[in-house]
């Protein structure tokens, strides 16, 4: 405990010293003003001194009593000046320089040495983490570099806020450098200048670029049915600035067989999509594993690879074809229906044929009496609708069932089912433009318009991308070369152009609007099923260069893409479904599911669905949700690990019961981070010159003791009292000043 003498009024010191005393001392000269000025000179001064003093010690004992004397009794806690220690956590520091491992794991490795218990002992020390924002840590906290951004900048600011009514720190800061959100380095040195907080920056990585080829899944099938080609889109980017001249990347199955090869001349940071693809015909799961051979000098073979799930169905697409008059379409798409036993179960139905007519139909089906009406019978046995050139007015003998089945159809496609709509020459499709089946078609019809009889071959939208249904082989150039190589047709049904989220599967190599080349087929999802249009009643026409196998495949992945809603999961009433497929590590990605019970009605489960991984363990609880009769069960999820992650569901909400669903994510590095994946040095360095701080180097650590010295401690006040001081003393001086002086004054005759 210290003691003081505090004067609780007292003025500033410059009034007390300019002002306060030259006052009091002239009050106390004015008495003797005359004494001085007739003095004798040969007489001494000594006691005209003497009483001045003793009269200005009055006038100041009495000004000093004035200003309220106090005694102040203080206790205080010396503590140790702040430090905070904070480790970049984005995911750039993720990246391997060198094959002793991540930027992340040297910076572990760092805060558990020696060095931070040499500064633990100097400082006050309290650890951050920082991407997006700033999050307090601690220093055996695991750091998970997996934030799709990094705002180093304003990371930094924050530390104000974790240090309020505190003083503030100076500060470690652990990092690559590397930030794209928010503030640069450079700009926040100068706010933190201003704040006198020291910055002091290890610089983690290399300034040179290190190979690093990253593979990515652009889109892959999750399942297939057997006999099927399973499709992956990937995408290979060189994380590089020195070019790599080739890459080779495989695809095996889980007993190392090559299943497919793809050679790639330069990748780029941008990256180069292609595609791997193989048959699959036995039925179960196949894990599947595609692999890119390292470049040289590459250290981080992380990334080098992407394990996947396929999952093979042996199951048959069932499929109900309405259809008006036996046309020459009808004949054609009627005849591949029935033949392809081993994956098409089919049951037509021509509205106007005769009522003894016996419909044709798969081997494996009987003919239609009546064409089904009710949701529920088309649910149960269908997966697939077409219509064709029938008008929606006959499609029953009775006009009133006709509605029925319209409606049926639509309520059919909202639970998952397919749709595929072919355009006719009499009523398909503007004889629907106003039924339930309307607004449901994924392009936009004139009702004005009219058929187009003119020369045209259907291409792929996109040459680059196509849509599955029109990838008829894997090579892209080859799938290319088909198309245009195949015979033209002569009629179409302009439709104006897509709408809003629907993808085009052909368009016209010939015609136009202002809108683009004419869409010939086309598809969008509504909102569980899928509808697609045809504009063409020529696919009878179709021969290709290398024969009739394109044309089934063709029909084949089309319908299988229409139904795929309903090759799974009990035909569609579990689905597990997410927002999209690839998602880039620390987002979040919304998942759904839905469940419906055996007459296809929402089962409602107020206390929600556990999610689990493929460790068995909960991940999410996916929540009720309820809106406009829609009833499904939401939750985001946040995935911590790269490549491909297993979600499931389960009939009775426990990890260990039968699975109802599953769903796979592919985790991929995020864009933003992964851009320039080399040492900002220059920013750092700015960071800590700007506000009196250091930067160091691997080769200069052993500096850091030397310049963090622990600073200026804080003395806290634990404890502080103010006491009156005693009076006697003042009393006593006061009266021997006032008597002294009245003694002299009177003795001398001064006044």
């Amino acid at each position: 405990m210290s003691q003081s003498l505090v004067f609780i009024h007292a003025p500033q010191a410059w009034v007390i010293v300019l002002l306060i005393l030259p006052t009091l001392l002239f009050i106390a000269l004015l008495p003797y003003y005359k004494a001085l000025r007739n003095r004798d000179a040969s007489k001494s001064i000594l006691p005209t001194a003497i009483c001045v003093m003793a009269r200005f010690v009055c006038l100041a004992v009495v000004s000093a009593l004035l200003m309220q004397p106090r005694i102040n009794q203080r206790s205080t806690v010396t503590e140790a000046a702040p430090l905070a220690v904070i480790v970049d956590a984005s995911t750039s520091m993720s990246h391997h320089d060198t094959d002793a491992g991540s930027r992340s794991e040297w910076a572990r490795n760092f805060i558990n040495g020696a060095t931070l218990d040499a500064l633990e002992s100097r400082y006050d020390l309290k650890y951050f983490q920082a991407a997006r924002t700033l999050s307090l840590s601690s220093r055996d906290a695991i750091i998970n570099p997996n934030a799709p951004t990094s705002a180093l900048g304003e990371s930094l600011l924050e530390v104000e806020a974790e240090y309020r009514s505190r003083r503030l720190p100076d500060v470690l800061l652990i990092s690559d450098g590397r930030s794209n959100d928010g503030r640069t380095l450079e700009d926040v040195a100068s706010i933190l200048q201003q704040k006198r907080m020291r910055a002091f920056s290890i610089g983690v990585g290399t300034d040179n670029s290190v190979p690093d080829l990253v593979l990515e899944q652009v889109q892959s099938a999750q399942q297939v049915l057997s006999g099927d080609v399973g499709l992956f889109t990937l995408r290979l980017r060189a994380l590089s600035s020195a070019a790599i001249d080739s890459a080779t990347v495989e695809l095996r199955d889980q007993l190392g067989n090559l299943l497919d090869t793809h050679a790639i001349r330069q990748p780029t940071a941008d990256g180069v999509q292609f595609v791997l693809s193989s048959q699959f015909d036995q039925a179960g799961d196949n894990p599947l594993t595609a692999t890119v051979a390292p470049a040289a000098g590459e250290v981080n073979l992380s990334n080098n690879s992407i394990k996947f799930n396929l999952r093979v169905l042996n199951t048959r697409v069932r499929v109900l074809y309405v259809e008006g008059k036996p046309r020459w379409e009808y004949r054609f798409l009627k005849e591949r229906l029935i033949r392809a036993t081993n994956d098409i179960e089919a049951q037509c139905w021509l509205a106007e044929a005769d009522r003894q007519f016996e419909q044709e139909h798969s081997a494996t089906t009987t003919a239609l009496r009546a064409v089904p009406t009710d949701v529920e019978t088309l649910l149960d046995h269908y997966d697939v609708i077409i219509i064709g050139d029938v008008s929606p007015l006959q499609i029953s003998h009775d006009p009133l069932a006709s509605q029925d089945f319209l409606n049926s159809v639509a309520k059919f496609v909202e639970s998952g089912g397919g749709l595929l709509m072919l355009a006719g020459p009499q009523y398909n499709p503007l004889h629907y433009l106003d039924t339930t089946l309307g607004n449901m078609l994924p392009v936009v019809i004139d009702p004005q318009a009219t058929p187009l009889s003119e020369e045209f071959r259907p291409q792929p939208s996109d040459l680059a991308h196509p849509h599955p249904a029109s990838l008829l082989s894997t090579n892209l150039q080859e799938n290319t070369a088909l198309w245009q190589n195949a015979t033209p047709l002569w009629w179409m049904f302009p439709s104006q152009r897509l709408k809003n989220g629907a993808q085009a599967w052909l368009v016209s190599d010939s015609t136009e609007n202002e809108f683009g080349p004419l869409v010939v087929a086309a598809s969008h999802n509504v909102p569980h099923g899928r509808v697609a249009f045809f504009g063409t009643d020529e696919t009878w026409r179709w021969r290709f260069p290398a024969g009739e196998k394109y044309v089934q495949s063709f029909w084949r992945g089309a319908l299988r893409y229409l139904a795929s809603a309903r090759l799974h999961n009990n035909r569609g009433r579990i689905r597990l479904e997410a927002e999209r497929q690839i998602v880039e590590l620390g987002e979040y990605v919304t998942i759904e599911a839905r469940i419906l019970d055996s007459g296809y009605k929402p089962i409602i489960q107020d206390d929600g669905i556990p999610l689990f991984n493929s460790a068995g363990e909960q991940v999410l609880s996916l929540q009720l949700v309820e809106r406009d009769g829609d009833v499904s069960y939401r939750g985001s999820y946040r995935p911590q690990q790269l490549g491909d992650v297993e979600l499931y569901i389960t009939e009775n909400s426990s990890a260990k019961s039968m699975v109802s669903a599953r769903l796979h994510l592919n985790v991929v590095l995020t864009s933003k981070e992964m851009a320039d994946l080399t040492l900002n040095s220059s920013g750092l360095q700015s960071l800590a010159t700007q506000t009196d701080g250091v930067y160091y180097t691997a080769d200069k650590l052993q500096d850091i003791l030397d310049d963090l010295d622990g600073g200026q401690p804080i003395v806290r006040v634990i404890d502080e009292q103010f006491a009156f001081i005693k009076p006697w003393w003042v009393f006593a001086l006061f009266f021997v000043a006032i008597v002294s002086e009245w003694l002299i004054r009177k003795k001398k005759n001064l006044c």
